[in-house]
């Protein structure tokens, strides 16, 4: 749901907290609770600011940080799709 408030169509992942901590660590993520720790709903999380591209298969493929611009992002996808589409 928090993730709709981006764009309709990302994709946002959860889960326990151990698988949250073992992907985070894999992709090299930043995070951690801040504010009232015993807080359920409403709470504020400090995090790596990070959008990661994946191919069809689920690979990483690379990632773009907050100074990526859209036009640049819109450039690399097309560009890695165009390579994708020649290696299948």
């Amino acid at each position: 749901e928090y993730v709709k408030e981006f764009h309709k169509d990302m994709i946002g992942l959860t889960g326990p907290e151990d698988a949250c901590g073992n992907a985070a660590r894999k992709y090299r993520v930043y995070y951690r609770k801040t504010g009232d720790e015993k807080a359920k709903k409403d709470y504020l999380v400090d995090h790596s600011i990070i959008t990661y591209l994946v191919d069809p298969r689920g690979d990483f493929v690379t990632f773009y940080g907050k100074n990526t611009t859209a036009s640049e992002v819109k450039e690399s996808i097309l560009n890695y799709m165009e390579a994708f589409d020649e290696d299948v």
